[in-house]
């Protein structure tokens, strides 16, 4: 049988009879191999109450003392027992709660296990019993204020409360390298912790117990004072190792943009503790703090279902997928918070997207769609973390990101000429225009026509900023005067492949790539980090952007975005030279020097191609808008406008709590 309904009586008393009394009733459903940590835990979540105050017992028989659940064994035993009992009312755990008094009876102890960082230092000579001592069971009145979590701390007396062992560990390396002494572990065990001075002779001496029901260490004596010659104490510092140095220097390395060479570590340990550290001393104890921070590697892997779990309940309308293998191993990961789906209504409908490898121990590729806001901000839309950059992923990618944001009318997507991008985007959006970057062509261009590159240069970018197909051609004709197999070569990409003229979209103003290499080199220090991390960076960059970029259209005065409005100055400047000739209200005829357009205003057209394209107001339609005083914003595109701007971000991203207080399923555990 694998799973055991279990009664649960809560919140009572025990008598002078053993009858466990004045008790709420609730029940569990366990599985018979639980360990004890996953017992406390499930009921620790049921009664929501912290686990370091639960104490879990039962009784056998009347008139017996209760028996206290404390390890895995006496939850094996607990096991058995219920499976030979009927009925869920017989054995019923009886849980009652420590609060400010914890009582260090020696009937039961929780096991208080300690960190691999600090084990591997620890004496060999470990001693895994420990004799009991009268005054075990005394009641020690705690106040949460006056217990120990600093692993910093300095001042090591005689009845303090620590944390833990392991900070309790911590703190007494640190103390070795203050006062520049040494010790060695005479005694470590889940209840004891004992150490001496390195010379057998000498009084300095410290002890610490745990307390019942806790992971909490007292230290119950402390002789500070050395009664060993100094040369024996000071000869070298064998507790200046890896693991406390990792531990002093490890915020230092919290933001992936820190410079903090193995150098910068000798030189800060020296000045704030007079220690001399060796490059590889100090080279180890930074990938120890990297470790520290950031995990294994694969640990974070493992992590991938929880964390993408909590993201969407912290940020619900998120979307994630993960996709495994057949074996359960990971392959791909895809993001879409929601506050990027709900703003992506009120942005321009192109999409620029990219790739960019990752440093880390597994490698991988991380992929990003992005676009841009009124205020030309960028916009993350989606990201994923996949094998590499090949047919499979970028397909799967797509595939995600259509079913996330559908596909919108004039919809374009922009990006190099990665061959996996292109084969993906014909399979999943073959009705969508997919328009090249016009940086990337160029450097294609450089590389197969280096002799002509210097004198088609000008000319290229002229092609492909063209506003129309007449001052196209005129381009076109210079370029085939310099070299003509340029043409034949940009002819077989397709001129609406990366011209503005003749593209199939309003690409608008969007001619090149920029925006997600920009995103690549925002997380560019964070693609050493282990996958959890690197995704988790991401949220947070983008929980950055939607802040900054909400406070700053809700303190904004104008109507449309910064950028978009000094085009309009720009075009306003420009104008004022012109000669505007009425035919109609909305039809006139714009003298500019030798050159003569035609603007269409209703229409919001203009015959130079700028108007219709960049969906703003172009200098001739400017003359016009001036001449008879009219408001210019009416013929600017809505996506530019701070009402549209204040939508996109009208949804903030939830930041994530804690790690320690997330509440997992099951189901979702499981997939670990």
């Amino acid at each position: 049988m694998e799973n055991i309904p279990i009664l649960l009586q809560h919140s009572g008393e025990w008598d002078d009879n053993n009858n466990f009394i004045n008790f709420h009733v609730d029940a569990i459903l366990i599985k018979t191999y639980w360990k004890f940590e996953q017992l406390l835990r499930e009921i620790a979540k049921q009664l929501q109450k912290d686990s370091k105050t639960i104490v879990i017992q039962y009784a056998i028989a009347q008139g017996y003392p209760p028996i206290t659940i404390c390890s895995d064994m006496s939850v094996s035993v607990y096991m058995e027992l219920k499976k030979s009992s009927a009925g869920m009312t017989t054995l019923p755990l009886c849980v009652s709660f420590a609060k400010n008094t914890i009582a260090a009876s020696t009937s039961s102890f929780d096991v208080a296990p300690i960190s691999p960082e600090i084990a591997q230092f620890e004496s060999t000579d470990m001693i895994t019993t420990f004799d009991v001592q009268e005054g075990d069971d005394a009641i020690l009145e705690l106040d949460d204020a006056n217990i120990i979590t600093d692993q910093f701390h300095q001042n090591v007396e005689k009845g303090q409360i620590y944390e833990d062992k392991n900070l309790l560990a911590l703190v007494m390396k640190q103390y070795a390298v203050r006062e520049k002494c040494q010790y060695r572990v005479h005694k470590s065990c889940p209840r004891r912790y004992i150490l001496e001075c390195v010379d057998e002779r000498c009084t300095w001496r410290l002890k610490a117990s745990s307390l019942r029901a806790s992971n909490l260490f007292k230290v119950t004596d402390f002789n500070s004072v050395h009664s060993c010659l100094t040369d024996k104490r000071f000869c070298s510092q064998k507790q200046a190792v890896s693991a406390f140095v990792a531990a002093v220097v490890q915020d230092k390395l919290v933001d992936p943009k820190t410079i903090y060479t193995p150098t910068d570590i000798q030189r800060d340990i020296q000045k704030a503790y007079g220690m001399d550290l060796s490059y590889m001393q100090a080279w180890r104890s930074k990938e120890k703090a990297m470790q520290l921070l950031r995990r294994s590697p694969s640990e974070s892997y493992k992590k991938m279902p929880t964390y993408l779990y909590m993201l969407e309940y912290a940020n619900p309308g998120s979307v994630t997928r993960l996709h495994t293998e057949g074996d359960g191993s990971f392959l791909y990961a895809f993001i879409a918070i929601y506050a990027s789906i709900r703003g992506w209504v009120y942005c321009r409908p192109t999409v620029v997207v990219d790739g960019s490898f990752l440093k880390s121990t597994y490698r991988g590729t991380i992929l990003t769609a992005s676009t841009q806001d009124a205020e030309g901000q960028i916009l993350p839309l989606a990201y994923a973390i996949v094998d590499s950059e090949n047919d499979a992923s970028w397909e799967w990618f797509f595939v995600q990101l259509r079913e996330t944001y559908g596909q919108r009318e004039g919809m374009c997507i922009v990006s190099d000429r990665h061959d996996a991008i292109w084969k993906a985007t014909s399979i999943v959006y073959p009705e969508v225009p997919h328009c090249a970057c016009m940086f990337h062509l160029w450097n294609n261009i450089k590389t197969n026509f280096r002799k002509s590159q210097k004198q088609i240069k000008e000319v290229y970018f002229a092609l492909a900023r063209a506003y129309t197909v007449e001052e196209f051609n005129r381009h076109m004709a210079e370029l085939e005067a310099i070299d003509s197999r340029v043409k034949t070569y940009l002819m077989d990409i397709g001129y609406d492949k990366w011209s503005r003229a003749h593209s199939k979209a309003n690409r608008t103003m969007t001619m090149t790539s920029n925006i997600a290499e920009s995103v690549n080199a925002a997380n560019k220090h964070a693609r050493d980090l282990p996958v959890v991390n690197l995704l988790d960076f991401m949220t947070t960059l983008i929980q950055k952007w939607n802040y900054t970029n909400r406070k700053d259209a809700v303190e904004s005065f104008m109507k449309i975005g910064a950028k978009y409005e000094k085009i309009l100055a720009d075009n306003t400047i420009l104008s004022q030279a012109m000669t505007v000739l009425p035919s109609t209200e909305f039809l006139h005829l714009i003298i500019d020097g030798q050159t003569r357009n035609v603007v269409r205003l209703h229409e919001r057209n203009c015959s130079c191609g700028r108007f219709q394209l960049d969906d703003i107001p172009c200098p001739h339609a400017m003359a016009v808008i001036q001449k008879f005083h009219m408001d210019s914003y009416k013929y600017c595109s809505d996506y530019y406008s701070i009402d549209y701007l204040l939508k996109t971000y009208e949804i903030p991203v939830n930041p994530l709590p804690d790690e320690t207080t997330w509440q997992i399923p099951e189901h979702v555990s499981s997939q670990v």
